[in-house]
């Protein structure tokens, strides 16, 4: 859920061009004998090669996990001892010490047509209630994305309001039950987007759904609580 991969990746595609050279183009430096008998030949090459990708890509996949677990702790951890807020509110006992902020990239409000409706980007973090009765007060709801063609233009709205990235920013899915989820406006969920491993519903309290969760598109469960920008939809293309 940030704005840029906070991760410290192994860069599999790069490096795999250079250790393909490495392996490929490295003389043998031994006796002409021992050449012919110990060389590896390509084929072998190639296989210790495919072996290193395959390796780097698990790694990848390790400290993805890694990141997701390390954001979760320093967004979601209250800064005191005591009771959490219920999802999407953030009042109640002042004991109660509200959760850290997500962090975001500076934005700004943008407003495009696409498929006949009109949606609104808005730079004014919320709280997912708080966010869909802004939308409702506009005359619109949170952002319904039905395909891919929808989610494609989500993502270069979210670029083009946030200088190149994706920002976490919610949009009008929530959970039904503990297995299903619903949109706002009541369409049906046939297209879903999400991350792999998502909805995990960490700590139990994640029942709302996002875009730009590690700088990409694909969509995020996380508590309905934390403040982010939001997307309006809005039928009528004059919003």
């Amino acid at each position: 859920m940030t704005t840029g991969r906070l991760f410290i990746a192994f860069p599999a595609r790069g490096m795999t061009c250079l250790i393909l050279g490495i392996l490929l183009a490295a003389p043998w430096k031994g006796h002409p004998e021992e050449a012919q008998q110990e060389t590896p030949s390509l084929e072998a090459r190639l296989q210790r090669l495919e072996k290193i990708v395959q390796t780097m890509e698990e790694n990848q996949k390790r400290l993805d996990k890694i990141a997701e677990q390390m954001f979760l702790g320093n967004a979601n951890k209250p800064t005191q001892a005591g009771p959490l807020p219920s999802p999407g509110t953030t009042q109640g006992n002042p004991a109660i010490v509200r959760r850290r902020k997500m962090p975001l990239p500076a934005a700004k409000d943008v407003s495009r047509e696409f498929g006949g409706h009109r949606y609104r980007f808005v730079a004014t973090p919320k709280n997912w209630s708080e966010a869909e009765a802004f939308a409702k007060q506009e005359g619109g709801h949170l952002a319904v994305i039905t395909g891919k063609e929808e989610q494609a233009f989500m993502e270069s709205l979210l670029r083009e309001a946030a200088g190149g990235t994706i920002p976490p920013t919610w949009m009008g899915l929530l959970k039904k039950n503990d297995s299903d989820w619903e949109w706002v406006n009541g369409e049906p969920t046939s297209f879903l987007f999400w991350r792999e491993g998502e909805p995990n519903n960490a700590r139990g309290t994640q029942d709302r759904a996002h875009l730009g969760f590690l700088g990409d598109g694909r969509w995020n469960d996380n508590q309905g609580d934390s403040p982010m920008y939001f997307v309006i939809e809005f039928s009528d293309i004059q919003k």
